[in-house]
């Protein structure tokens, strides 16, 4: 007998708080895609830890974004050659267009993190850079944060 590494769905449905149909609606989109355990009709469905997080991250930014806008921000990362995964990315919204807060903490305070534009309801500048003096707000409980952006006065 083998050791299953993981979370069934019914353990994932409950530490994610999500629906079954949003976990089939995931994979079918090809966001999160489980292991499956055995060749019947009904093999049994595991999720990584990883896998969780993620899901609760896309669960937390749906209460701001669309779902077909959380597609375009991984797309969007894996043609660009980043890290898919969201549960560690800090993203703001603004305007309908979402940013990307990528910290490099090796220069820090010298240097304040750089901004990415990851996806907006336009999709014009999308993966350019924005240099503007920044201040986040985050909160530690969540994955992923809601944050805030300020322009400095010019």
């Amino acid at each position: 007998m083998s050791l299953i590494e993981g979370f069934t769905r019914t353990e994932t449905l409950a530490l994610t708080e999500t629906t079954s149909n949003r976990l089939q609606y995931l994979e079918i989109k090809e966001l999160i895609i489980p292991q499956r355990i055995g060749k019947s009709r009904k093999p049994t469905v595991i999720y990584t830890w990883e896998q969780i997080l993620e899901i609760r991250a896309i669960k937390h930014l749906r209460q701001e974004i669309s779902l077909q806008t959380v597609r375009k921000i991984v797309e969007f990362l894996n043609k660009s050659g980043f890290d898919d995964n969201l549960r560690d990315k800090q993203l703001i919204l603004i305007d309908n267009e979402v940013f990307w807060i990528q910290q490099d903490w090796q220069d820090f305070p010298e240097k304040l993190p750089s901004t990415v534009k990851v996806a907006g309801r336009s999709g014009k500048g999308v993966g350019i850079r924005v240099d503007k003096n920044i201040t986040i707000l985050t909160s530690r409980s969540e994955p992923c944060m809601k944050l805030s952006l300020h322009t400095a006065p010019q």
